[in-house]
């Protein structure tokens, strides 16, 4: 327990919150078999970036053994509503502050997606905290998708309109989007409602396959096949594929913040 408390303390600075930076969060290589990359940017149009990121890799004593795994989540402040960045941090640290405190469940058995969705209530209910003592006008809320890459499966549970995207031989969404379609309006995320609508489960990640957990801001801006085709092009080398995702999304409009965080299975 004390490794997943000493990794929260040391990354929740970590948390990118109104910045544009590129990351590969500094952490040492433990593990081989993945490489990953986060970067988030304010964009072309908004004042400030109400998206906040947060990746970590570190391990856990399972079956006799360390495992490793790699958390990964990325918040989008809802638009139209105020203090969307300080909504979203809370929803990206609360929510992994929890991971971390109960991290020891993965080894008693429990599906780590249940986990994950503990960890969104728990950030949901931080919101929620906060909202009860102030003005309906000053409300705050944001979308959450969180993603764990344990023992080569990637474990997700999410809320709102970013999306977690497993490329392979093709270009899979494995999560459902909460936006009503033809539109902007998102029916489901934290702070809103005590009672939220999550989707959860898992995928497994075999050797050559990555994962892209992105904000709207990405998905938007961007068509599928160009997504697809910059990730093909660059599949190995995540800070490559982080930069010319964000990049093409500026060139086209960069009309909203956007986050990225980019996981890729070698062995």
């Amino acid at each position: 327990m004390k490794n997943g408390i000493d990794s929260f303390n040391k990354l929740i600075g970590r948390s990118k919150r109104g910045e544009s930076a590129i990351s590969n969060d500094g952490h040492p290589d433990i593990s081989s078999d993945y490489v990953f990359c986060s970067i988030s940017h304010t964009g072309n149009v908004r004042e400030k970036n109400e998206d906040s990121i947060l990746a970590s890799q570190s391990s856990i004593f399972y079956s006799g053994k360390d495992i490793k795994y790699i958390y990964a989540s990325v918040a989008d402040g809802l638009g139209g509503l105020k203090n969307g960045e300080k909504a979203s941090y809370l929803a990206t640290t609360r929510a992994f502050a929890y991971f971390v405190e109960n991290i020891s469940f993965l080894g008693d058995g429990v599906e780590p997606h249940r986990v994950l969705e503990k960890a969104m209530r728990r950030a949901s209910s931080a919101i929620d905290e906060i909202n009860c003592k102030k003005d309906k006008n000053d409300m705050m809320a944001s979308t959450l998708t969180i993603g764990l890459v344990f023992k080569d499966t990637l474990y997700y549970s999410h809320s709102g309109d970013c999306r977690i995207i497993k490329f392979g031989q093709k270009m899979d969404f494995i999560n459902k989007s909460h936006r009503v379609p033809k539109g902007n309006q998102i029916y489901s995320c934290l702070g809103i409602e005590r009672e939220f609508e999550m989707d959860s489960g898992y995928s497994p990640i075999e050797k050559g396959q990555s994962i892209l957990i992105c904000s709207d801001g990405l998905t938007d801006m961007l068509e599928d096949a160009v997504i697809k085709n910059i990730v093909k092009a660059n599949q190995r080398d995540p800070e490559v594929v982080c930069s010319n995702l964000l990049q093409e999304a500026l060139k086209n409009g960069g009309r909203d913040n956007i986050s990225i965080i980019y996981i890729y299975r070698k062995n």
